[in-house]
């Protein structure tokens, strides 16, 4: 892991380069004002520095991890465990934490043609599904549901009706199968693509509230739940997947 890499290499995302500084910090010689620009040749090496290099962004801020995940929409516990290199975050989701950190959205991940890491794809809605089944993130597939909300945003329109396109297979919870249908159709909507065929008879028989505990919370999730999730007996805030 290296900055400055050259030869072959794939890109993802803008950079404006490491600046000069006479001190190193954290430890790994990262300067300020805090550019990226580095050489991920592992996925181990990209593990451990998206973790470290959020948590310096973050304490470079003075920011605590609970305030870092509000503004960027996610819970206190997953920064912690992105951080403490439990989880590994997709690279356009850790440009959003690194700008929620308060550091630069600038972001460069080069990956050497003869690496044995494997190149960025985007997530489809079916490796989602597939995800959230194996019950890998200990959160109830929201994690991923996150992370999904976020690749898609990063795509172009050709881009994002491939994720779609193919009926997801099953979770193993109907709520959360129904919830990706929602989910579906609130992002197509938004980025004006139209939903896929299969999202349109999904549907629970009675209101879910996956938040909601009492009686006030449901009545907010009601009403703040996006129609695309309400029709479907899904309650919850359309706020809780990002920008609307």
């Amino acid at each position: 892991m290296t900055g400055n890499p050259t030869g072959p290499a794939m890109e993802v995302g803008g950079a404006s380069g490491i600046g000069d500084a006479s001190t190193p910090v954290a430890g790994r010689g990262w300067p300020q004002p805090i550019g990226y620009n580095v050489e991920v040749t592992t996925t181990v090496d990209y593990l451990e520095l998206a973790g470290d290099l959020l948590r310096h962004v973050r304490q470079s801020s003075r920011l605590t991890q609970a305030e870092v995940g509000q503004r960027a929409g996610v819970p206190q516990s997953l920064i912690s465990a992105y951080e403490t290199h439990q989880k590994q975050p997709t690279v356009p989701t850790l440009c959003r934490l690194l700008g929620a950190a308060g550091g630069e959205p600038n972001f460069w991940v080069r990956i050497p043609s003869d690496s044995t890491t494997s190149p960025y794809a985007p997530m489809t809605v079916a490796d989602l599904a597939s995800r959230i089944a194996a019950r890998e993130d200990g959160e109830g597939g929201w994690r991923w549901i996150w992370e999904f909300c976020e690749e898609w945003r990063h795509e172009p329109l050709a881009i994002q009706r491939a994720l779609v396109a193919d009926e997801p297979p099953s979770t193993g919870d109907e709520r959360l199968d129904v919830t990706l249908a929602a989910l579906v159709e609130l992002l197509a909507t938004q980025d004006g693509v139209d939903p896929p065929s299969w999202v349109r008879n999904r549907s629970l028989p009675e209101p879910w509230y996956p938040y909601a505990r009492s009686e006030p919370a449901k009545r907010l999730a009601r009403d703040e739940a996006a129609p695309a999730f309400r029709t479907r007996n899904v309650m919850i805030e359309a706020s809780t997947f990002g920008p609307t």
